[in-house]
């Protein structure tokens, strides 16, 4: 794990012991500041070791290492490994932590494209699990690459959630409990497309994103202030 400021300064690296990347996507924290280290890329939609590693709060001391603790689960829902084409639902870039719970959402790799991402749900603590799912979210289009969910991230006091994707945010606010779907969503326009990756909230109103480098285009930091209706 690297911590650089905002001008992509390196600052620390942090190893990660007990750790195995077969495919790491988001990074989520918990109130008391344990990250999860979301180790659950899936993009043949074919794997059975799915993890997420747990670390303690890296600020609350000063080594160049610390040991996790391992989430193993599979999806309640998944039968084949792989599924059908048209099922090809259960890759996943995006968590987030809530109430003793970590939260998925769904990349989805269906064809043909039909939109949704699930959302499902299991606990923060190490162990083996089944991720129970709550519901399911349609993003409403036909082009892949603009509509599938590549992070997310919950506002500090827990009342917006943004899905995040290539050329968009969805804001969602007012919904109930664990259900992020169930109220209010909104859709941020960016300007151009590029392979945006992660999100996390910089304040209530504030996100920071990032983007990859693909075909000469990305690597950048960008921020955008939320404006609620």
């Amino acid at each position: 794990m690297y911590l650089c400021d905002t001008l992509g300064n390196l600052i620390r690296t942090v190893r990660i012991i007990g750790s195995w990347n077969r495919d790491w996507e988001d990074l989520t924290r918990d109130d008391s500041g344990n990250f999860y280290i979301a180790n659950i890329g899936n993009n043949l939609n074919d794997s059975k070791d799915l993890s997420i590693f747990k670390i303690p709060n890296p600020d609350k001391f000063s080594g160049d290492s610390i040991a996790a603790q391992v989430i193993y689960y599979s999806y309640e829902d998944q039968k084949d490994f792989p599924p059908a084409d048209t099922a090809k639902n259960f890759d996943c870039e995006a968590i987030v932590w809530m109430n003793g719970s970590l939260y998925l959402f769904s990349k989805n790799r269906t064809k043909p494209f039909n939109g949704k991402t699930n959302l499902y749900q299991l606990p923060d603590s190490a162990g083996k699990y089944v991720a129970r799912k709550i519901s399911s979210f349609n993003t409403g289009g036909k082009q892949m690459f603009n509509y599938w969910i590549s992070a997310a991230a919950l506002s500090p006091d827990k009342s917006k959630l943004v899905l995040l994707s290539s050329n968009k945010m969805w804001l969602f606010s007012d919904f109930s409990g664990d259900d992020f779907f169930s109220g209010k969503n909104t859709v941020i326009k960016f300007p151009y497309s590029t392979q945006k990756e992660a999100v996390c909230f910089v304040s209530s109103n504030e996100v920071y994103i990032t983007d990859e480098l693909f075909r000469g285009i990305g690597r950048k930091l960008y921020s955008v202030v939320l404006k609620m209706d």
